[in-house]
């Protein structure tokens, strides 16, 4: 009898999410069936994918010309985003490469895309709770979920965890940032929220970062470096972090982005300072070192800690980053700021938000050899931030440890000194015995499925006349 009873869920075992994971399969009633691309293969899955991968080796070829997979179709669905986001994340260069490792990558996802579509037929598979769509599994089970009709969540968020709807067209279950200007003007204390937000933005510039969570204490420079002055500044991502998480990037990596940009900017002359993340991860400082050999006198390293509110004094002509957060901060202090992707803020006239390369190059032009980019507004900086802050558009949410752990539930734990890099964080509780224990004995009596609003749906609705 088909009764859609299992659920498509991660393959992790750690100490928070195998918890919360079980917890919600155990309250509704779903067979858990982790998801991963790992496990050994039917030889007919096999063959099938071998036979697909020769069907769309032109294809491939093509895209390699390009050096950019993200494009790669497999009949009704992307593979291709996925497997450079996988790609990025388990390489040692953090980019997609057309050689072994990448057509591996490749097959691999055939081979996954075979898998979950024979078992979405046989119509037993009745939810998906997808982690982080991005990843090369749950990029490919959520556009098949989608056409089979077969519902998802999607869990989000370091506190508190977010239950998300997927959004095709994005590929990817964030908000709809676009619509957050309409939502915003409908709040009924946006006065209260925006005198909040103007606390948090003003200690933000003069580097007090304790409203990002994930984000390590500030030290303050005592001295300017005067080498940094009337200079383009880079704000670095963590290379190895996802390129393409919120649904639009010019660039397939970080990389390719960063040697892009100071590439046309050194065509130029143009000076540039390239300011690391404060909270980019130890497999970083590898990729670092590799650019500092490559640039060694073309770009000047920023290494230590440094305000916006010092850069603006450093005379700076404007700011370049795909997504990150100084894209508010630097509008809020008077910089022009230049995006090359999708962020939480792109609903707001916040930056100067390239839609491709064409553009991209127009304002890298303006920023460092034209006319000056006009500042963008600083209250449309305040806007951003406080509906990117305090706008709750997700299914759900609960205060739950999941992605991270709070202060007060890493001393419940007894884990010692409470780190402020919430990689360290990571490295210390994910796998460890006892916080799988104490999270277990927390949640003894929370039905997590309830306080998100996941139901157990009537397959009839879905399946009937199908």
């Amino acid at each position: 009898m088909r009764n859609y009873e299992e659920c498509l869920t991660p393959a992790w075992e750690t100490s928070t999410h195998d918890v919360v994971i079980n917890n919600i399969c155990n309250s509704l009633g779903y067979k858990r069936i982790c998801l991963s691309v790992d496990y050994c293969y039917a030889v007919n899955d096999i063959v099938a994918s071998v036979l697909i991968l020769l069907f769309k080796i032109p294809k491939i070829l093509v895209l390699s010309l390009k050096n950019d997979i993200r494009s790669l179709r497999l009949f009704d669905i992307n593979i291709g985003r996925g497997i450079n986001e996988y790609v990025i994340t388990n390489s040692k260069d953090a980019r997609f490469n057309f050689n072994f490792f990448g057509y591996k990558t490749i097959l691999k996802s055939i081979i996954f895309y075979v898998r979950i579509k024979n078992k979405m037929k046989q119509k037993k598979v009745g939810f998906v709770l997808g982690g982080d769509e991005a990843y090369l599994e749950f990029s490919i089970a959520a556009q098949l979920a989608e056409i089979y009709n077969i519902p998802s969540t999607f869990l989000k968020g370091y506190a508190p965890l977010k239950a998300c709807s997927y959004k095709k067209n994005l590929m990817n279950s964030l908000p709809l940032y676009e619509n957050y200007p309409t939502l915003f003007e409908e709040l009924k204390n946006k006065e209260d929220l925006i005198n909040k937000t103007t606390d948090i933005l003003e200690k933000r510039v003069n580097g007090d970062r304790s409203s990002l969570q994930y984000m390590p204490k500030y030290i303050k420079l005592k001295e300017y470096n005067e080498s940094y002055l009337s200079s383009v500044w880079i704000f670095l991502h963590d290379f190895y972090d996802s390129p393409g998480i919120y649904g639009g990037n010019i660039f397939a990596s970080h990389c390719d982005w960063l040697e892009y940009t100071v590439k046309y900017l050194n065509r130029y002359g143009v000076k540039i300072v390239i300011k690391r993340h404060p909270n980019e991860r130890p497999l970083n400082v590898e990729i670092i070192e590799k650019y500092k050999k490559r640039f060694k006198t073309s770009v000047i390293w920023c290494e230590e800690d440094i305000s916006i509110d010092q850069i603006k004094n450093l005379e700076c002509k404007g700011i370049v980053t795909v997504y990150g957060t100084v894209i508010v901060e630097g509008t809020y202090a008077g910089i022009p700021v230049v995006a090359a992707g999708r962020s939480p803020y792109s609903g707001f006239d916040v930056c100067y938000m390239a839609s491709d390369i064409k553009e991209y190059n127009k304002y890298l032009n303006l920023i460092g050899i034209g006319e000056k980019l006009q500042i963008k507004s600083k209250e449309v900086a305040l806007k951003a931030e406080c509906a990117n802050r305090f706008l709750d558009v997700s299914d759900s949410n609960a205060n739950i440890p999941y992605d991270d752990i709070d202060k007060n539930f890493w001393e419940y734990c007894g884990l010692g000194i409470y780190h402020e890099n919430n990689y360290k964080r990571k490295e210390t509780f994910l796998r460890n015995k006892n916080v799988k224990e104490c999270v277990e004995k927390y949640l003894k009596t929370i039905n997590i499925a309830s306080v998100l609003n996941i139901e157990k749906y009537a397959y009839s609705v879905y399946w009937d006349g199908k």
